[in-house]
This record gives C-alpha cells, sequence and structure tokens, in this order.
C-alpha cells in the first residue's frame, strides 16, 4: 500500500530525500508536523508509511527504545492492513532495536517471523534482511558457519532484488564469518 494523493507522495518523497541523506533530525521533524494530520484523516496507509519511517529512523540512528512503540503501532496496523510489505519493513526494524536492547531471543523471532512474511510475499529483499538478521544472531551466538551461510544467502536475494543497500551491507559481514 502506498500513499494515494500527489501532496502525500511529495512528502514521503521529501522524507526519504532527508533519510538517505542521513538528515534523521530533519526526517523526524518532518515525520512528526505531518503524523497529526495523518492521524486526523483516519488514512490508515499513509500513517502506516510514517510510522514506518519514523519507528526505521530511531531504531537505525540509535534511539532504539523510542522506535519499539512507534514499531509495534505500525505492525499492529500493517497486520490489520494485511500489508505484508510493511509488515516486513516493521519486524526488520523491531528485531534491529530489539537487538539494541539486549532482547536477542525476541529479536530473533521478529527475523524469523519477518523471513517467513517475505517467502509468502515473494519478496528477495525481505528475505535478505532477515536472513542478515539471523546471520547476525547466528555470529553473536558462535555459529560461524551458520552465519557465514545465512550471509551468503542475503546476498544472492539481494542481488535478486537489485537492492543496492542490502548487498554491500552483507558482503560487509565479519570477514571471519566466510
Amino acid at each position: 500500500m502506498t500513499a494515494e494523493t500527489p501532496h502525500q507522495k511529495q512528502q514521503l518523497a521529501q522524507i526519504d530525500s532527508l533519510r538517505v541523506h542521513y538528515q534523521a533530525l530533519a526526517a523526524l521533524a518532518e515525520i512528526d508536523a505531518i503524523l497529526p494530520d495523518a492521524r486526523a484523516m483516519a488514512d490508515s496507509s499513509f500513517l502506516l508509511e510514517l510510522l514506518i519511517r519514523k519507528g526505521e529512523l530511531r531504531s537505525s540512528f540509535g534511539q532504539v527504545q523510542a522506535s519499539v512503540l512507534i514499531l509495534n503501532e505500525a505492525i499492529g496496523l500493517a497486520e490489520a492492513l494485511g500489508d505484508s510489505f510493511h509488515l516486513c519493513k516493521g519486524l526488520r526494524w523491531l528485531g534491529v532495536a530489539k537487538d539494541a536492547l539486549g532482547h536477542v531471543e525476541e529479536a530473533h523471532r521478529l527475523y524469523k517471523r519477518q523471513l517467513e512474511v517475505a517467502e509468502a510475499l515473494g519478496s528477495p529483499g525481505h528475505q535478505g534482511w532477515a536472513l542478515v538478521g539471523l546471520a547476525w544472531r547466528d555470529f553473536v551466538n558462535g555459529y560461524s558457519s551458520g552465519s557465514a551461510r545465512r550471509y551468503r544467502q542475503a546476498i544472492t536475494h539481494f542481488q535478486a532484488d537489485i537492492d543496492w543497500r542490502g548487498e554491500p551491507w552483507a558482503w560487509n559481514a565479519p570477514t571471519f564469518c566466510r
């Protein structure tokens, strides 16, 4: 599901531009300025887009505790809408947040669920990111051979999806896992 109006698409493009240029605070400010109207309009699809972005930003830029509530809301909304694509995104970033908070078993469960949803969706990119999360958990738990195998699988999925962000991430996994 995507934003439907040209104005919403423009707003998301502005946020995405800030995100990819590592201007997290500016992107968060844009999201926070738009969220009340999205909630007031009861526009679930647009709200989901905003929540996913906000959760990703909070999680990826070290504000993991703040991301948990946002991502839980996003996941609940994605489930209610039957939106597997955004569900995968929410599961990924919630897994990252839970990992950073030391809730490793929960992170592992989230990555596994993401992989299952991504497989059912037929999304190689989301499968790749789920495998990166699982590979990291394997590595941290001392399972180097399992970790290396998952990273290689992730690379294959990213190549199939032409994911210019995911593939280098998997290639740059700890070299001693290879």
